[in-house]
């Protein structure tokens, strides 16, 4: 992910913090990626599903080692079933997508795919979709205009609340009140549960497009 962004500087600290080694490239290339994990024996990465999508169109994509990775997240849309079981195919089942925004500094939720079966049952089918469950220290709920949580299958917005949420944006205290309303982070994301409590993004409250994986209001 561009180091510019939260999906990738999070990492810059953590792993630094850890004394791993990052591999680094001047912009992603799926040919060269996939090169570089097999050479510097890379474990881990961020990316988003065109970026996925991007390397698994690659015609000799057989001919990889990626034997050395442990995770693989991936995040800012969700992937159709079929893209993530070619993405186990090739990397193995150590996918896991994260949802979250700059305001929570990034992450709200995550889904491990270890935890569903890619060629399972139809609940199992429609997870795949899911961004997952609050990650831990986290409370995430769906909510209505009201602020009532939204039974499964109903449509509201995601509020979050935890030590990772913003204190406010700078020196705007009318954007920073409206996004923290009663003391939670209000996404502009909509959304719907399950019984379990796991989170489907359906749209956006506001306008806005996603670009190789970049929001653009």
């Amino acid at each position: 992910a561009p180091m510019f962004h939260l999906a990738d500087s999070w990492a810059c600290f953590a792993m630094t913090l850890l004394g791993a080694r990052h591999v680094f490239m001047s912009a992603f290339d799926p040919r060269r990626a996939m090169e570089l994990i097999a050479a510097e024996r890379v474990t881990t990465s961020l990316w988003v599903p065109t970026m996925i999508n991007a390397v698994l169109a690659l015609p000799d994509l057989a001919s990889y080692d990626v034997s050395s990775m442990r995770r693989l997240l991936y995040g800012a849309s969700p992937m159709p079933p079929e893209r993530l079981r070619a993405a186990i195919a090739l990397f193995g089942n150590i996918l896991l997508q994260l949802y979250g925004q700059t305001e929570s500094s990034p992450f709200l939720t995550c889904s491990s795919l270890r935890t569903t079966d890619p060629n399972g049952s139809e609940e199992d089918i429609r997870r795949l979709a899911s961004c997952g469950q609050e990650i831990v220290d986290v409370q995430v709920r769906v909510v209505d205009l009201d602020d009532n949580p939204v039974q499964p299958g109903q449509v509201g917005e995601i509020v979050a609340r935890g030590p990772n949420v913003m204190l406010g944006y700078w020196k705007r205290p009318e954007e920073t009140a409206a996004a923290l309303r009663g003391g939670w982070l209000r996404t502009g994301d909509l959304a719907t549960v399950d019984a379990q409590q796991y989170v489907y993004i359906v749209d956006r409250a506001k306008d806005m497009i996603i670009t190789g994986g970049e929001n653009v209001y």
